[in-house]
């Protein structure tokens, strides 16, 4: 459903398919993606805004499914739209993490080689 390539979430063509047909009749992206497991508390709020808008746009499906209202506790933009929190400090996290995986895997590899080295004399 979903994978991590060190700086980015990646989803299943399966999983965008489903979400879109599911958001097109009136479903919430947070309840689709804690339906699937993924906790949006983790996740975060923007992050699967951002994913949505994506995939909306590559299947052609409106903003929101016509008729649904947005839910209880959304904050309203004037267009009607949810709007979605301008900094989520999980960006952050999930970036240094991801630069400290690409540190850690840059510093295994060089003891690889040295141990390599070693090995053979």
């Amino acid at each position: 459903m979903a994978t991590c390539d060190g700086r980015r979430i990646v989803y299943t063509d399966g999983f965008r398919e489903r979400c879109m047909a599911r958001y097109a009749a009136g479903e919430l992206p947070t309840d689709l993606f804690r339906e699937a497991g993924l906790d949006p508390e983790l996740i975060g709020a923007k992050r699967i805004g951002r994913a949505f808008a994506r995939w909306r746009k590559a299947a052609g499906v409106p903003a929101r499914a016509a008729g649904r209202p947005v839910a209880h506790g959304e904050p309203k933009r004037s267009d009607g739209e949810a709007d979605l929190p301008s900094v989520d400090p999980r960006d952050a996290v999930i970036s240094a993490q991801a630069r400290l995986i690409d540190a850690l895997t840059a510093q295994v590899a060089e003891l690889e080689q040295r141990l390599a080295r070693a090995e053979r004399r």
